[in-house]
Protein backbone atom coordinates (compact mmCIF):
# COMPACT_ATOMS: atom_id res chain seq x y z
CA UNK A 1 0.00 0.00 0.00
CA UNK A 2 1.32 3.36 -1.43
CA UNK A 3 1.65 5.97 1.48
CA UNK A 4 0.53 8.64 -0.94
CA UNK A 5 -2.11 8.44 -3.25
CA UNK A 6 -2.63 10.23 -6.70
CA UNK A 7 -5.76 10.52 -9.44
CA UNK A 8 -5.76 12.99 -11.91
CA UNK A 9 -9.42 13.93 -13.14
CA UNK A 10 -10.02 16.46 -16.26
CA UNK A 11 -7.73 19.40 -14.53
CA UNK A 12 -7.18 17.98 -10.57
CA UNK A 13 -4.52 16.31 -9.55
CA UNK A 14 -5.97 14.91 -6.12
CA UNK A 15 -2.14 13.56 -3.50
CA UNK A 16 -3.54 12.16 -0.71
CA UNK A 17 -2.06 10.78 2.44
CA UNK A 18 -2.57 7.26 3.34
CA UNK A 19 -1.21 6.22 6.72
CA UNK A 20 -4.00 6.59 9.17
CA UNK A 21 -2.70 3.88 11.28
CA UNK A 22 0.27 6.58 12.02
CA UNK A 23 -2.22 9.48 11.60
CA UNK A 24 -0.39 10.36 8.25
CA UNK A 25 2.84 11.35 9.75
CA UNK A 26 5.08 11.82 7.02
CA UNK A 27 8.44 10.01 6.45
CA UNK A 28 11.29 11.50 4.90
CA UNK A 29 10.08 10.16 1.34
CA UNK A 30 7.06 11.03 1.50
CA UNK A 31 8.57 15.14 2.26
CA UNK A 32 10.22 14.30 -1.31
CA UNK A 33 7.64 12.94 -2.97
CA UNK A 34 5.26 15.74 -2.18
CA UNK A 35 7.57 17.99 -3.57
CA UNK A 36 7.99 16.37 -6.63
CA UNK A 37 4.42 16.30 -7.41
CA UNK A 38 3.40 19.41 -6.77
CA UNK A 39 7.17 20.75 -8.74
CA UNK A 40 5.73 18.57 -11.43
CA UNK A 41 1.84 19.69 -11.01
CA UNK A 42 3.18 23.32 -11.41
CA UNK A 43 4.80 22.34 -14.63
CA UNK A 44 1.58 21.07 -15.72
CA UNK A 45 -0.62 23.49 -18.02
CA UNK A 46 -3.29 21.09 -17.53
CA UNK A 47 -3.29 21.05 -13.66
CA UNK A 48 -5.18 23.94 -12.94
CA UNK A 49 -6.17 22.76 -9.18
CA UNK A 50 -4.37 20.32 -6.88
CA UNK A 51 -5.95 18.74 -3.81
CA UNK A 52 -3.95 17.58 -1.11
CA UNK A 53 -5.88 15.69 1.49
CA UNK A 54 -5.66 12.63 3.90
CA UNK A 55 -7.22 9.26 4.68
CA UNK A 56 -8.37 8.62 8.40
CA UNK A 57 -9.25 11.56 11.32
CA UNK A 58 -6.65 13.51 10.85
CA UNK A 59 -4.22 15.42 8.26
CA UNK A 60 -1.01 14.81 9.74
CA UNK A 61 0.59 14.17 12.80
CA UNK A 62 3.95 16.03 11.53
CA UNK A 63 6.91 14.27 10.98
CA UNK A 64 7.40 10.30 11.66
CA UNK A 65 9.62 10.32 14.79
CA UNK A 66 10.51 6.83 14.14
CA UNK A 67 11.06 7.33 10.82
CA UNK A 68 13.07 10.42 11.00
CA UNK A 69 15.23 8.81 14.04
CA UNK A 70 16.56 5.84 11.37
CA UNK A 71 17.09 8.47 8.86
CA UNK A 72 18.80 11.76 10.98
CA UNK A 73 19.26 15.08 8.89
CA UNK A 74 21.72 14.55 6.16
CA UNK A 75 24.12 18.25 5.14
CA UNK A 76 22.20 19.87 2.10
CA UNK A 77 18.52 20.73 1.75
CA UNK A 78 16.43 18.43 3.77
CA UNK A 79 13.31 16.80 2.60
CA UNK A 80 11.28 18.96 4.17
CA UNK A 81 12.96 21.91 2.79
CA UNK A 82 12.47 20.76 -0.52
CA UNK A 83 8.45 20.41 0.10
CA UNK A 84 8.46 23.95 1.88
CA UNK A 85 10.20 25.26 -1.57
CA UNK A 86 7.99 23.12 -3.65
CA UNK A 87 5.06 25.10 -1.93
CA UNK A 88 6.07 28.27 -1.78
CA UNK A 89 6.96 28.30 -5.48
CA UNK A 90 4.08 26.41 -6.72
CA UNK A 91 2.27 29.95 -8.49
CA UNK A 92 -1.35 28.35 -9.29
CA UNK A 93 -4.13 29.03 -7.12
CA UNK A 94 -4.58 27.72 -4.22
CA UNK A 95 -6.19 28.27 -0.71
CA UNK A 96 -4.58 29.62 2.39
CA UNK A 97 -5.52 26.60 4.45
CA UNK A 98 -7.53 23.44 4.64
CA UNK A 99 -9.79 23.05 7.20
CA UNK A 100 -8.55 19.64 8.55
CA UNK A 101 -11.30 16.78 10.00
CA UNK A 102 -10.67 15.53 13.57
CA UNK A 103 -8.70 16.94 16.58
CA UNK A 104 -6.32 19.77 15.11
CA UNK A 105 -4.56 22.94 15.68
CA UNK A 106 -3.94 25.23 12.90
CA UNK A 107 -3.44 29.48 11.80
CA UNK A 108 -5.32 30.58 9.21
CA UNK A 109 -3.13 34.09 7.25
CA UNK A 110 -3.77 37.42 9.24
CA UNK A 111 -6.03 35.02 11.67
CA UNK A 112 -5.66 34.06 15.65
CA UNK A 113 -5.02 30.54 15.98
CA UNK A 114 -7.11 28.47 17.40
CA UNK A 115 -8.14 24.11 18.02
CA UNK A 116 -10.72 22.70 16.22
CA UNK A 117 -12.09 19.01 18.02
CA UNK A 118 -13.78 16.57 16.14
CA UNK A 119 -17.57 17.38 15.86
CA UNK A 120 -16.91 20.59 17.07
CA UNK A 121 -19.21 22.80 14.62
CA UNK A 122 -17.13 25.76 12.00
Amino acid sequence: MSDIITERSANILSIQLNRPAKKNAMTLSMYVTMAELLNGAAKDDQIHVVLWHATGGSFSAGNDIEDFMKNPPAPGESPQAQLIHALIDFEKPRPDCEVPRGNSSFQAPNEKSFTRTSGASS
